[in-house]
């Protein structure tokens, strides 16, 4: 199950914290291109197996948008 910015499990971020305004200059399409990208990259690196994605209202939003922008 992934998780969008802003959770607990998303505060760890490499190059800010969560005090710093940068942080939190997202919408679901910076989610759809970057995020569940990272996402499904991460699963599959650790699984080595296809990945299903099952989204509802703005986890759909975000999916197609990111599917519709990717050049890959």
């Amino acid at each position: 199950m992934a998780s969008n910015r802003g959770t607990k499990y998303c505060q760890e971020h490499a190059k800010l914290t969560v005090n710093d305004p940068e942080y939190w200059a997202f919408g679901w399409a910076e989610m759809g291109r970057y995020d569940d990208v990272s996402n499904i990259k991460f699963i599959k690196e650790r699984t080595g197996k296809k990945v299903s994605y099952v989204g509802v209202s703005q986890g759909t939003v975000q999916m197609f948008y990111g599917l519709a922008t990717l050049e890959k």
